[in-house]
């Protein structure tokens, strides 16, 4: 049943515009010194499966999206390079990373500027939908999908209620405009609180406190 479904179209076609831009990519690339493999020779609106290697990041197939069946092929000699490679593209939908050593994989997964990332796997994050799709870069932004996709339909909104009944929550006067320098070390001194530990916590209650009393010594 589905074999004679698929043989009612012919299979892989595309629309003239898109077989033409693939072909100029090829031969832009190729005259640019790098090296086609096979394929590269579409026939009608059929463009079989091409391989191009010795690409540089420079060269017009690696800056522009192709949207056919080309694998460009490039050299590194490091991780830090492949990655560089990666991410100077403007593109960045999605990766994959292929590697024997899944930790080596995931360490240069997590250093690509794309939108997913697949360890020795390909496109598999697409077939998860609770996982959010879409990219960064002039990739596209905003994601589909996953709890990101369903707030993306949603108005978030920021809403506050008082934590105890009849205690207002009030801005500290030193906080109020006109703003002083004193309201700067006032701030620091309250992260310092909240943020450091036990000793540096001790000093900026100090710190307030010593602020507090100056400022009102001054009012």
């Amino acid at each position: 049943g589905v074999a004679r479904i698929v043989r009612l179209w012919e299979p892989m076609t595309m629309g003239e515009p898109s077989i033409q831009k693939i072909q100029r990519l090829i031969d832009e690339t190729v005259a640019a010194g790098a090296i086609l493999v096979c394929g590269g020779k579409p026939s009608s609106r059929f463009f079989p499966p091409t391989i191009i290697t010795n690409v540089t990041p420079t060269m017009p197939i690696a800056k522009e999206e192709v949207f056919g069946p080309v694998l460009v092929v490039m050299k590194f000699s490091t991780d830090e390079e492949a990655v560089e490679i990666v991410n100077a593209c403007e593109y960045g939908l999605g990766s994959c990373v292929f590697s024997k050593d899944v930790s080596r994989a995931k360490r240069i997964g997590a250093k690509l500027r794309t939108g997913m990332t697949n360890v020795n796997d390909f496109c598999i994050n697409y077939l998860c939908q609770s996982l959010p799709f879409g990219g960064v870069g002039i990739s596209g932004f905003d994601r589909f999908a996953g709890m990101e996709g369903l707030r993306g339909n949603c108005i978030v909104r920021a809403s506050t209620t008082d934590r105890i009944p009849g205690v207002k929550t009030t801005i500290p006067p030193i906080l109020q405009y006109p703003i002083t320098d004193a309201a700067f070390s006032f701030m620091g001194s309250l992260s310092q609180v909240i943020f450091g530990r036990m000793l540096y916590s001790m000093k900026g209650i100090i710190k307030l406190l010593t602020i507090k009393s100056e400022t009102s010594k001054k009012n």
